[in-house]
């Protein structure tokens, strides 16, 4: 098997080494997230190696910070939700010149250890992140017309890491809702969000919506 490599110049930069404080103690500075975000990605995709003329060498998939900061996202009414997530946008590299950097979601939230850290590669590259989608599970909406909005912003959430990304119809009644993600012309997945009785968000799946 050939191995495709890539090879990214960047500049040398000094990065603080920043203390992480959540929980009892006090309140949750934005830097400290940030940083706890960009500890957890550079530990979930570190298939790259730092060469001695401070080039870079990927070899899958690599999160490199020099070359990808972390803006927030908006994510709409699910954070009259999840009021204590936020959400941001970055990218991971690969050694595929067709597809040198994946958009990436993130979401970081704090607990008395530091932070919970989340990803999820852009639905156009790779599979579902089940346990991303986990974090909207258990979410509770009583209203079936409060519903349709918060499918509308899942959706949106993952169309802000689709290229071209687009939230299409969002339908759905009783227990049952689905969200379109178009990317592009093409009507690419089904956001399917399925509710308990008692109004609990009971799953998130991703569909192809091609098959």
């Amino acid at each position: 098997m050939k191995i495709v490599t890539t090879t990214i110049a960047v500049t040398t930069v000094v990065v603080m080494n920043l203390a992480i404080t959540a929980g009892l103690s006090g309140s949750v500075q934005p830097f400290d997230e940030i940083a706890a975000a960009q500890k957890y990605l550079r530990g979930e995709y570190n298939d790259f190696e730092r060469e001695a003329n401070h080039e870079f060498r990927v070899y899958g998939l690599a999160y490199i910070a020099e070359w990808a900061s972390l803006t927030p996202v908006d994510p709409g009414i699910v954070s009259q939700y999840l009021p204590d997530v936020h959400f941001y946008r970055t990218l991971v590299h690969t050694p595929n010149y067709e597809y040198k950097a994946v958009e990436t979601l993130v979401a970081a939230r704090p607990t008395f250890a530091g932070f919970e850290i989340r990803s999820y590669l852009s639905p156009v590259y790779d599979d579902v992140s089940t346990k991303f989608l986990a974090l909207f599970e258990s979410l509770q909406v009583p209203e079936p017309s409060k519903r349709l909005g918060l499918v509308r912003a899942i959706t949106q959430l993952l169309a802000e890491i689709t290229y071209e990304g687009r939230v299409g119809d969002v339908s759905g009644e009783g227990l049952l809702y689905r969200g379109q993600l178009w990317h592009g012309k093409l009507y690419w997945r089904d956001i399917v969000v399925q509710f308990s009785e008692s109004g609990a968000v009971k799953t998130v799946a991703v569909v192809d919506a091609r098959r």
